[in-house]
């Protein structure tokens, strides 16, 4: 199942967001993501970070899915690339903008993992979150990618643990 986080660089405490419809939250201060794909690279990181899932979740499940409100290009067989539903999409944009809010750098990394999905992974920059809602409007976010949105931070930092042309880890 597919797995959903948002990281907000720099925060120290939190993150603080309000209950949502579509998504139960768990926040968490350490930067620990459920799923290893993009580990090495939050290990390097401080701030803090929001697990999206489903409410059936519980908070001792090890992992939360958001599989519930995905959705995938009518027609096409890529079910590497994803979309959200309308009303996730709009609840992912007020996470994303309260915890840009919440940076000392505006830079936020939403993050997506998928045992199923893409064998390399990536690392997308985004000037704004405006971005990223297009990319699921059009069914365009990729799974096993990282997106890194706004901030100072240079790319450089993040593959520093990947070789670009395997994905695989690469020592620090």
């Amino acid at each position: 199942m597919p797995t959903t986080e948002i990281v907000s660089i720099g925060a120290q405490n939190g993150p603080f967001t309000v209950r949502k419809s579509v998504f139960a939250q768990r926040c968490d201060s350490s930067l620990k993501s459920d799923r290893g794909l993009f580990q090495p690279t939050l290990d390097r990181l401080i701030g803090t970070i929001i697990h999206l899932g489903d409410y059936s979740d519980t908070p001792d499940d090890p992992c939360w899915f958001c599989g519930h409100c995905i959705e995938y290009r009518e027609g096409d067989d890529d079910a590497n690339h994803i979309g959200y539903t309308h009303d996730a999409e709009r609840e992912l944009t007020e996470i994303l903008v309260s915890m840009r809010e919440q940076s000392p750098t505006n830079h936020v990394l939403f993050l997506t993992d998928f045992q199923f999905g893409p064998e390399i992974p990536e690392i997308v920059n985004l000037d704004h979150i405006d971005q990223l809602v297009q990319l699921s409007r059009a069914r365009s976010i990729r799974y096993n990618t990282l997106y890194s949105i706004g901030g100072d931070i240079e790319t450089s930092l993040y593959w520093d643990y990947y070789d670009r042309d395997t994905g695989l880890q690469t020592a620090a």
